[in-house]
């Protein structure tokens, strides 16, 4: 059973993300706390397997809070609760770079139940998800004579002598697809990335690491609501010499720059007779629960390409988002990639197409941004020159 310390210094809202984790069966709510500091207390005494964690906090917020756990090495899964501000958005998309596993927006309804209701929907997915996780572990074998303390210190018999119990079985490893490879890489003019749980820190990863220029545009879904988009944008900006840009209705695609799809808007690829590709953005219905979708992408790409002219890659996330429109993209000869399940966050959405056979390639997170810099080297010159003269493919 999962147990949650709750962070958060508005005592309504702790009363309602309590209540919302009382209807999600076998939770148990083991503290709730008002500040950074008052749960790093906390933590030093109690076993947690997660925390919802406030993002804007007095004392301690929680990027400070986030700092301080990743010091103390204290591996656990938090979730952030954000505010709808600007501010709130580029304080929680540090928080996700920094291994926050997610967040969930704060209900702002005037209705308590609403309120509750919201939430409850919105931590049912990463509390379902945890409880598989640690279903998978086996509880460590603590006998009277031998008891251990939560970091795993022997502690001493009254004759001094330490008592050391016996290891933990190993943690049953994630299932992996085959590390399968095309013997010839494709020259793609375009490269779409699905990304969703665990994405920013991913992402942030990915673009720390990609150099340009590079011969072709890179489209991005990642699961967000809207200004998250626009603030992880212009963090994954600060790392890298490409262009990373929210998307914006009309934009014209070009090379050697990614186009992140807006939070609460779909991006779709149009091919217009004056500027060539453009990025159109609508409020269609969710696909896959989700809006922006990755199968919503990758579908509006496959129409205007020609067999291996494009690559996908789709990484860390819950559900599978993406799945569907990859096996379009194989059926039509495109590349497909996956990341690794031992790089993953959330191992969902790559076993989602994994399971379906179509990946080409399976692929370690640190070594995502060196195969689309190799990619840029196989298309060469000609893709870039086709994207600059606005004709795209």
């Amino acid at each position: 059973m999962p147990r949650v310390l709750i962070v958060e210094d508005m005592a309504t809202y702790r009363t309602i993300i309590a209540r919302s984790l009382a209807e999600i069966e076998d939770v148990e709510v083991v503290g709730r706390v008002s500040n950074g500091k008052k749960a790093l207390d906390f933590l030093e005494r109690n076993e947690v397997d997660l925390i919802t964690l406030d993002v804007e906090m007095p004392v301690m917020d929680g990027l400070a809070t986030l700092k301080e756990l990743r010091k103390r090495r204290m591996h656990i899964d938090v979730v952030m609760l954000s505010g709808l501000t600007d501010q709130a958005a580029q304080l929680t998309i540090k928080c996700l770079e920094l291994g926050a596993l997610d967040f969930v927006l704060k209900p702002a309804t005037s209705s308590f139940v609403e309120n509750q209701k919201i939430l409850v929907e919105s931590l049912r997915q990463f509390l379902n998800n945890l409880k598989r996780r640690l279903s998978f572990r086996a509880p460590p074998r603590v006998t009277p004579r031998s008891p251990i303390t939560r970091f795993g210190t022997p502690r001493r018999d009254t004759a001094g002598r330490p008592e050391v119990s016996p290891p933990p079985p190993a943690p049953t490893p994630k299932p992996t697809a085959p590390r399968r490879t095309r013997l010839v890489l494709p020259r793609p003019k375009i490269v779409l990335i699905g990304v969703s749980t665990g994405g920013p820190k991913a992402l942030s990863e990915v673009f720390e690491t990609l150099k340009g220029p590079l011969p072709f545009p890179i489209l991005i879904v990642q699961h967000m609501p809207p200004k998250f988009t626009k603030s992880l944008a212009d963090s994954l900006n600060k790392k890298t010499d490409i262009d990373v840009v929210e998307a914006m209705d009309g934009d014209v695609v070009k090379s050697n720059t990614a186009y992140i799809a807006p939070g609460g808007y779909h991006m779709v690829v149009m091919n217009d007779e004056d500027f060539g590709f453009i990025l159109a953005t609508n409020q269609n219905p969710p696909v896959n629960s989700c809006r922006p979708s990755v199968d919503v992408l990758f579908n509006s790409v496959v129409p205007f390409f020609k067999r291996g002219d494009i690559a996908a890659i789709v990484m860390t996330g819950m559900g599978r988002d993406g799945a569907d429109s990859c096996e379009v993209l194989h059926k039509s000869g495109h590349y497909i990639a996956s990341q690794s399940a031992e790089t993953c966050t959330i191992y969902g959405m790559p076993k989602a197409v994994e399971d379906l056979g179509i990946q080409d390639e399976v692929i370690d997170l640190d070594q995502i941004a060196p195969f689309i810099m190799r990619l840029g080297k196989q298309t060469g010159t000609l893709g870039a020159k086709l994207w600059q003269s606005g004709s795209g493919a």
